[in-house]
């Protein structure tokens, strides 16, 4: 069995792919298998890597007869892999003689380490030097001095200091066994899964960093959905405005499937998702005249009964006080449904009662981008107003509410709680009044009017209600202290 396992997933690389395996072929260290998965070729490709596979029994050459996403073609590669460490490979770059060696000592030394990589240059496909990466350069950015925290947070980043490419560590020698339980878990095939990837190995493992220039990437002008020409992802990339929106949601739900991340680490996972939104906000809701890949209709409302049974269980893990499973199916239904705002509303609710007020906050403002009439977005950004002090923010955002939805309960009950706190008692009355003309058995608005009545000394109106809510509830706390003002009004 092999030391080391390389997997080089190739398509139409026949310019490059002589030099690549030339330069693996030439490395000090020669305990490796390299393994090819070829994804439908249409050039020499195939045929250069066969006479390479004859030469050298080491090299083992697969050809896939429909393209494959690298993606997939990668998680093929680690699954088939049997040495001890494991490096992925491009067709289209070289390495220094001495980097899989330099590498292999890396980990052997640091033990803890589950992924090293060297400094490396970047190149166009003419071989012209286009700059320099040494992470190295700044000791606070250095991965040997980071923890794995702040290695999460670069990696959701991904653009460091100088321009750094955080990714590109992921070209470098892995553990094979800590790669595989990583890989366990399928990597979405949307914009930016290196990234994905790579804050998923954060937190799962240290990272080591050699300073020494033994990597060369080459940099071409089409980006690699355009090179493999994968149909379905190429179409998120290019044509699906919603397509970073998709990675944004799906960072944690994947992140929480992963057996890799120690449990006590999983708390950081929604760090992730965050700093990925706020330094991609721009990308999240491309305006493009295109519509979404696989997107649903919502110009009728809810009348998919997936898009339906899927937000039921999410208020009912709610209702049940499930908030942390309510809000990891509701990141992963809105991964389905980008552009529903009802699905991205429900979102924005679980955040807000995590505590993560600021990034509720953004996604009802990027509702209302969308849909610039949605009550339950201005219901949301008035729950929050408040709750932030902000009062006047909040009556404003509650009458937009009501405004665009003279039906929607919830919001009409924020708006007159808000006004009956701020001594507008009249004017939460007449919406209390409104909510019992569409709910009549809804309790919470019953108590707030009754307490009203009471407190304007309507004594009648009060007694009327109090009789509703007797019949209606029984040991009620809240109700027997409306029932002692009552008494001490008529006294």
């Amino acid at each position: 069995m092999p030391v080391v396992s390389i997997g080089m997933p190739v398509r139409n690389e026949e310019k490059f792919i002589g030099r690549a395996l030339d330069s693996l072929l030439s490395q000090t260290f020669r305990d490796f298998e390299l393994i090819i998965i070829d994804s439908a070729s249409t050039d020499r490709t195939g045929e250069i890597c066969r006479e390479y596979e004859k030469k050298d029994k080491r090299i083992k050459y697969y050809r896939h007869d429909v393209n494959t996403s690298p993606t997939a073609a990668g998680r093929d590669l680690v699954l088939m892999a049997s040495g001890n460490y494991f490096m992925f490979a491009c067709g289209d770059d070289w390495w220094a003689p001495e980097f899989i060696q330099t590498l292999v000592r890396e980990l052997e030394d640091h033990r803890e380490a589950g992924l090293a990589m060297t400094a490396l240059h970047r190149c166009d496909e003419d071989g012209r030097h286009l700059d320099s990466m040494n992470f190295a350069a700044d000791d606070k950015k250095n991965p040997n001095n980071m923890n794995y925290l702040e290695m999460m947070t670069e990696a959701a980043t991904n653009v460091g200091v100088n321009n750094m490419r955080w990714v590109f560590l992921l070209l470098g020698l892995f553990r094979t066994n800590i790669l595989k339980l990583i890989m366990a878990v399928p990597v979405p095939e949307l914009p930016a899964p290196d990234r994905l990837l790579l804050c998923h190995v954060s937190l799962a493992t240290p990272i080591r960093y050699v300073s020494e220039f033994l990597f060369e990437k080459t940099i071409h002008p089409d980006p690699l959905a355009v090179r493999h020409a994968h149909n379905e992802y190429a179409n998120i990339i290019n044509t699906d405005r919603f397509g970073y929106t998709r990675t944004w949601l799906a960072i944690e739900p994947y992140l929480w499937s992963s057996t890799a991340i120690p449990d006590y680490r999983k708390c950081l996972i929604s760090m992730a998702a965050e700093v990925f939104m706020k330094t991609n906000w721009p990308l999240l809701y491309r305006k493009k005249n295109t519509r979404p890949v696989k997107s649903c209709d919502i110009s009728g409302g809810l009348n998919n009964d997936e898009i339906k049974t899927d937000i039921e269980a999410i208020k009912c893990l709610v209702k049940n006080g499930d908030i942390p499973r309510a809000h990891v199916l509701a990141s992963a239904v809105a991964l389905k449904y980008p552009d529903n705002p009802d699905v991205l509303n429900l979102l924005a609710a679980q955040k807000y009662c995590l505590g993560q007020a600021k990034f509720a906050a953004r996604i009802f403002e990027t509702v209302l981008d969308e849909h610039p009439d949605n009550s339950n977005a201005f219901n949301g950004l008035a729950v929050l107003s408040w709750t932030e002090g902000n009062k006047k923010d909040a009556i404003e955002f509650g009458k937009k509410a009501v405004e665009s939805d003279g039906n929607n309960i919830d919001a009409i009950y924020n708006l007159a709680k808000m006004l009956a706190d701020t001594g507008n008692l009249e004017t939460s009355s007449s919406y209390l009044h409104s909510i019992i003309q569409l709910a009549p058995d809804r309790i919470d608005a019953l108590k707030l009017l009754c307490f009203i009545k009471i407190r304007t000394g309507r004594e009648n109106e009060a007694d009327d209600i109090l009789e509703i809510l007797k019949n209606k509830t029984s040991g009620d706390k809240e109700v027997k202290q409306l029932q002692e003002m009552f008494v001490c009004l008529k006294n």
